[in-house]
């Protein structure tokens, strides 16, 4: 009987390899949708791959984050606003002063101004070795909030004096409050030699947290901490692209939903939405647009935060047999009627297939007038 065993294994190996090999491979698309769920497109107008993070101000006027910070319009030419020997140093934050046609960024680890049209351009960050970073406006506008080597240093807007805060020396993105004169700051830190990412507020009388989140230290994440336009909410959330896994037997994709933190400073309530691949905030300030793991899918939903309920507004489905595998990013547009996303999209597993993880066909309802997979 012993010489079975090397055939099982070899048999087990097979199955193996076969589940691996014939995998559907996830594929990274740029699509647009309305925001009442109609008109959903493969689309990359907004060449965010090109030019890196998108701020979609209207059609005529998108600011970019990569290399340098660049505007343009849908369908017209790149104008670079940043000088050439100042590259951006974060990718991620962009304060946008629209009643004076304002832009604050990082270049070169100083806080700089431009504006809209390129003109006026000159750092307005002392020159004291600091690194700093994450330009943020205060609820009226007059005054801007950066991190300075993991501290708060805030600049009135009319003098440009700044002031640096002694404490914390772990913050990554801070806003003042200008009605209640307080500082919300998200930080990061090691607790108990566990990497955790918190909200905190930071008042005249104490400094104290209200949302923490630890999460898995060996996956590198994008930490996508906002604010609402309204200065009521704020969120945080680790999001990470889906990654190819090779082993002995092939490859395999895995991706990675996660919670999605959120907390009222007016109601002082924080909540949790789980399995989320990525999200924003509406516009408007009243509401959270966000992707989720759903019936095998990522679809695309919008709560209303003064009730907390959720309505959907794309279902996931690219075309009768391909479905949104993750969503990585979301860019609305500032008037919240159009939104870009930067997502996966993936084909059902069929009945011929050996892939153990892509959903089958028959396991979910496939839209009305679908064609058979394959």
């Amino acid at each position: 009987m012993r010489w079975m065993y090397p055939i099982v294994i070899l048999a087990a190996f097979m199955l193996l390899s076969g589940n691996s090999c014939n995998e559907p491979i996830p594929e990274k698309v740029f699509c647009v949708i309305n925001a009442n769920g109609r008109g959903f497109k493969e689309d990359n107008s907004l060449q965010i791959a090109n030019l890196g993070r998108a701020f979609y101000v209207s059609d005529d006027l998108i600011f970019h984050l990569g290399e340098h910070l660049v505007k343009h319009g849908i369908g017209s030419s790149v104008t670079t606003l940043s000088p050439e020997d100042m590259p951006i140093t974060d990718t991620q934050y962009l304060a946008i002063d629209q009643q004076n046609s304002r832009l604050y960024f990082a270049a070169k680890f100083a806080i700089c101004r431009v504006g809209f049209d390129g003109q006026d351009y000159r750092r307005i960050s002392p020159d004291d070795n600091g690194y700093y970073s994450a330009p943020a406006l205060s609820s009226d506008g007059n005054y801007l909030t950066a991190i300075r080597n993991g501290q708060i240093a805030r600049m009135d807007i009319q003098t440009e004096e700044w002031t640096v805060l002694p404490e914390p020396v772990t913050a990554r993105y801070a806003i003042f409050t200008e009605d209640t004169q307080e500082y919300y700051y998200f930080s990061s830190y090691l607790d108990y030699y566990i990497p955790t990412q918190a909200l905190c507020k930071l008042d005249a009388q104490q400094d104290s947290t209200l949302i923490f989140t630890a999460f898995d230290s060996d996956f590198s994440h994008y930490y996508n901490a906002k604010v609402s336009s309204n200065f009521r909410y704020f969120a945080s959330h680790n999001m990470k692209e889906p990654t190819e896994d090779i082993d002995y037997f092939g490859s395999s994709f895995t991706r990675y939903p996660a919670p999605l933190s959120v907390h009222d400073r007016q109601t002082g309530e924080s909540f949790i939405v789980p399995d989320c691949f990525t999200y924003t905030f509406d516009p408007g300030g009243d509401a959270i647009i966000y992707s989720r793991l759903k019936y095998g899918m990522a679809d695309l939903m919008r709560m209303d935060l003064s009730t907390r309920q959720s309505t959907m507004i794309w279902d996931g489905y690219h075309k009768a047999n391909v479905f949104s595998y993750s969503v990585s990013e979301i860019f609305p547009r500032f008037d919240g009627q159009l939104m870009y996303l930067q997502a996966w999209k993936r084909v059902w597993r069929t009945d011929d297939d050996k892939s153990s993880t892509a959903p089958r066909h028959e396991n979910y309802p496939l839209p009305s007038g679908a064609i058979s997979p394959r």
